[in-house]
């Protein structure tokens, strides 16, 4: 028939005179098998860790490996690095708060590596750096980036300074990187499946996180609250996952017994007797409040030494601390670009992350700013690291897809992350030869043994163990020698990691609480055939020998041996 415009159109039927075709509902197998999912119940996503994500940490891993190792320190360094190295070597006990997942793998680790034992205990750090940026990988595909972001995240991260700096050398910081980094993984694929052996696995993750670095104690508390909070409004929250998931908790924390095996049976390296003296009072303990090791284990994770400040009580202060420890952050750690990246990527698909993250960085800076300033200002805000790139990575994410798929993105991830790394050290090595702003305005480092340059290397760096090797030839046989912590512990490890004159008695001279050694010692020894050594100016103590003979070592460090009376009055 003709189509005629004049006459009205009628619309079809919805529907015909026959029955409508019958089309299952979705969850019919459930509901033929009994499990008719109740509504709102949560439903497990896919899992977000595919094999490129995978492959990305490891290229990521690969490449942080091979600059740590490079740049590592071929010897024994000073300060703690020297006393983290001589307890990964031998056993003992380290200045607080323990850190006895460090010595553990330390000491798992010494038989496999190469080097001497300093060296070997670097390049377990370098190692645990490296697994680290994997680890971080692995996070970020928790986060359903794409796997370009992934590797740009995680080569932002591999280059970050303080993770860098601490993969250099023996200390305590990858392997709490590393081991939080795990915990906070483990929580949000919890979070995702709400599987109850998922829970366990966060909850034992979490207890041992707290056996690496307790900087990332509160931001680890939070992501632990919140998944609790998503388990409790998805119906997940069971007695037994609770009962559980308590034990788990406390199984992690099971390697601070070490410490208390290890205060008995390593005197020489345990920090709880070669450094703690409760006959003086040191720290306002006595003999009497420090004779059990549930005592001396207290001391360790929470007494006096593990706050070096303690500006809770002066929040204008804190305030202060606070500011400064963002700008140097935001200037030298992560770097401007990947700083505008992170508030980009607070926009990322799951925003509930997304905040996990802001909290973990935020919160992170607040507990640094009211207990540690200078240098371990860096350090302590390792958790702020984490949070701030694991949102810059999700920044990339949302630029890359503007960009569509090809080649070209795997060419931005490189650029976007080089460009950044880049400018992040390009204003540190600036600022360390010229202020930038302000004079406060550079990338302070704890210890003695910087780091200058682009990129950051320590392979030349025999400045410590040249020190100590010249000193022991001007100290004789079997004296008390009483010396500062920095150059003390470099002298300890030789001695009880590569046994070199075993006959001394270091002290690593606390004013004033030694004194008591140096009279015990008095009463128990003749000076003349075993005398007081002290290496090093130090105030209060050289002004109490009666007649010292004094010897410059090569460094221009003036060596008094006494041989008559120390007053200890």
């Amino acid at each position: 028939m003709p189509f005629d415009p004049h006459e009205p159109i009628e619309p079809s039927p919805r529907m015909g005179d026959s029955p409508p075709a019958f089309v299952p509902l979705p969850a019919l197998p459930d509901r033929a098998a009994g499990r008719a999912r109740p509504p709102g119940a949560h439903v497990p996503l896919p899992p977000a860790t595919t094999p490129r994500a995978w492959f990305a940490g490891m290229i990521a891993g690969a490449i942080a490996l091979t600059f740590y190792v490079w740049g590592a320190a071929p010897t024994v360094l000073s300060g703690d690095s020297a006393e983290m190295a001589t307890v990964a070597a031998v056993g003992g006990v380290p200045h607080p708060t323990g850190y006895p997942m460090f010595v553990l793998i330390g000491r798992a680790t010494q038989p496999f590596l190469p080097g001497s034992p300093a060296r070997r205990a670097t390049l377990m750090c370098a190692l645990m750096g490296s697994v680290s940026v994997m680890l971080f990988a692995l996070l970020l595909s928790e986060l359903q980036l794409s796997w370009a972001a992934v590797l740009a995240g995680a080569l932002l991260y591999a280059g970050s300074f303080t993770l860098w700096w601490s993969s250099l050398r023996a200390e305590v910081y990858t392997v709490a990187c590393a081991l939080a980094l795990f915990a906070l993984w483990r929580v949000l694929v919890a979070r995702r499946t709400l599987a109850t052996r998922d829970g366990w696995l966060a909850a034992f993750a979490l207890g041992l996180s707290l056996t690496g670095h307790l900087s990332f104690a509160p931001a680890l508390a939070i992501a632990g609250l919140v998944l609790v909070v998503h388990a409790g409004a998805n119906g997940r929250l069971s007695p037994g996952l609770i009962v559980g998931a308590a034990v788990a908790f406390a199984l992690g924390l099971t390697p601070y017994l070490y410490l208390a095996y290890a205060d008995r049976h390593f005197p020489l390296t345990s920090y709880l007797q070669f450094t703690v003296e409760p006959a003086s009072g040191q720290f306002g303990i006595t003999p009497a409040r420090f004779d059990t090791e549930i005592e001396r284990l207290r001391f360790l994770v929470s007494g006096a030494e593990t706050r070096p400040h303690d500006f809770l009580h002066h929040p204008r202060l804190a305030l202060v601390n606070f500011n400064v420890a963002w700008a140097r952050f935001a200037a030298f750690e992560v770097g401007p670009l990947a700083s505008v990246l992170a508030l980009v990527g607070l926009r990322a698909r799951d925003g509930l992350a997304a905040l996990l993250l802001l909290a973990f960085a935020l919160v992170t800076s607040a507990f640094s700013a009211f207990i540690v300033d200078g240098a371990l200002l860096n350090v302590f805000m390792m958790g702020s690291v984490i949070g701030v790139l694991a949102l810059a990575a999700c920044g990339v994410d949302l630029v890359l897809a503007r960009l569509g798929t090809g080649s070209g993105r795997t060419l931005a991830t490189v650029a976007i992350a080089s460009l950044s790394l880049a400018f992040a050290h390009g204003l540190r090595v600036r600022a360390e030869h010229r202020p930038l702003l302000a004079p406060w305005l550079r990338m302070e480092q704890e210890g003695v043994t910087p780091v200058r340059g682009f990129p950051l290397q320590l392979r030349g760096e025999h400045t410590a163990r040249t020190l100590a090797e010249d000193t022991f030839p001007a100290i004789p046989e079997s004296s008390f020698v009483a010396v500062k912590w920095e150059r003390a512990m470099t002298m300890k490890y030789l001695q009880v990691a590569e046994r070199t004159r075993r006959d001394l008695t270091i002290d690593s001279w606390y004013e004033p609480a030694h004194e008591v050694r140096i009279s015990a010692w008095q009463h128990q020894h003749s000076l003349a055939r075993r005398p007081v050594v002290v290496v090093g100016r130090i105030p209060g103590l050289v002004e109490r020998l009666a007649a010292p003979v004094t010897h410059t070592l090569p460094d221009g460090t003036p060596l008094y041996i006494e041989r008559k009376h120390v007053r200890t009055d």
